[in-house]
């Protein structure tokens, strides 16, 4: 199987990209694994600083958009793609165009959320905002979250058979 998975890895070492990392390990092992990765700065950025956009950011983000859209685009054949989106609004919808180029190319492709804050981000969320997070959950073949207790926060969003 051809896996390319989109999201932050290492370094820096935090939660989310450690995790990323053992996903990759783990699925590497039987499997072929691209990667793109998802993260704008190796360094562990200032707490205040987090979720600010300004030019260089926004800038590496886009140059980072159109590589993976172009991955995704012109690898010959991809059987799953595997998105660790970020969990606030604006850093979730950086990952939209992944997910519409997995849907326009016809790959499955499921999101992974590390930690629990997806559904309140959701709830807090709306306008044109949540019109497209909408729409981007609905092309999913899954949602994977960290453990059953953490299941709600698709609940009502997807088909549970979809959750894992």
């Amino acid at each position: 199987m051809r896996i390319l998975m989109v999201g932050p890895f290492p370094p820096p070492f935090n939660g989310m990209t450690v995790a990323n990392k053992m996903i990759f390990d783990g699925l590497n092992v039987n499997h072929k694994v691209y990667l793109h990765n998802t993260l704008i700065s190796k360094k562990i950025r200032n707490v205040k600083q987090m979720g600010k956009i300004n030019p260089k950011s926004l800038l590496k983000s886009a140059i980072q958009i159109v590589i993976g859209v172009l991955k995704i685009l012109l690898f010959q054949k991809l059987n799953v793609i595997y998105i660790a989106p970020a969990q606030s609004a604006n850093s979730y919808l950086k990952y939209i165009p992944f997910m519409w180029t997995a849907r326009v190319r016809k790959i499955p492709h499921a999101i992974h959320i590390h930690g629990g804050y997806f559904r309140k981000m959701y709830d807090s969320t709306s306008g044109w905002k949540r019109k497209i997070i909408d729409k981007s959950l609905k092309g999913l073949a899954g949602a994977i979250v960290l453990g059953p207790s953490l299941r709600y926060m698709f609940e009502g969003l997807m088909p549970s058979y979809r959750i894992e």
